[in-house]
C-alpha cells in the first residue's frame, strides 16, 4: 500500500495517513513542492520520522532514517517511507503519534510533518 502525500506552503503540516494493520508493510510518500506545485531540490537533505504509542511521551515503536527504511529522491523532492512488517507486526498499540525532522543542505533543522496513525487490528491472521 502507498499513499503519496504533497506538500505545499508553510509548515507544520499534521498529516492525515490512513490506518495501519499489524503485520502489514505500511508505506507512503512525502513530495516536498513549492508554492508552484514544482518539486523542490533536497539535495542533501536528512529525515528522520519517529513513532511513539499513543502519544510524543510514549514509548518509542520505530525510528526510521534515510538508507534503511525511507528512501530520498533529491532532484523529485521525494522521500518514500516504509515501515515493514518486521515492525508493524510487534506493533500492540491503537495509535501512533510520530513527526518527523528534516535537516536541509544548511544544516537547519526543522518539524515540519507530525500526525497519528490509527492501528486497527487484524482480523485474518
Amino acid at each position: 500500500m502507498t499513499n503519496t502525500v504533497i506538500i505545499e506552503g508553510e509548515f507544520p503540516i499534521n498529516l492525515p495517513l490512513p490506518p495501519m494493520k499489524p503485520g502489514q508493510d505500511y508505506a507512503f510518500t512525502i513530495e516536498i513542492t513549492d508554492d508552484n506545485s514544482a518539486a523542490q531540490d533536497t539535495t542533501g537533505w536528512d529525515m528522520e520520522i519517529k513513532g511513539r504509542d499513543g502519544s510524543a511521551s510514549g514509548a518509542e515503536i520505530f525510528d526510521l532514517t534515510v538508507g534503511t527504511e525511507i528512501t530520498h529522491t533529491p532532484a523529485q523532492g521525494k522521500f518514500a517511507v516504509k515501515i515493514p512488517d518486521t515492525i508493524t507486526t510487534e506493533i500492540k498499540v491503537s495509535s501512533i503519534a510520530w513527526d518527523c525532522k528534516v535537516t536541509d543542505g544548511n544544516g537547519d533543522i526543522t518539524f515540519p510533518f507530525e500526525g497519528e496513525i490509527e492501528v486497527i487490528e487484524t482480523v485474518t491472521r
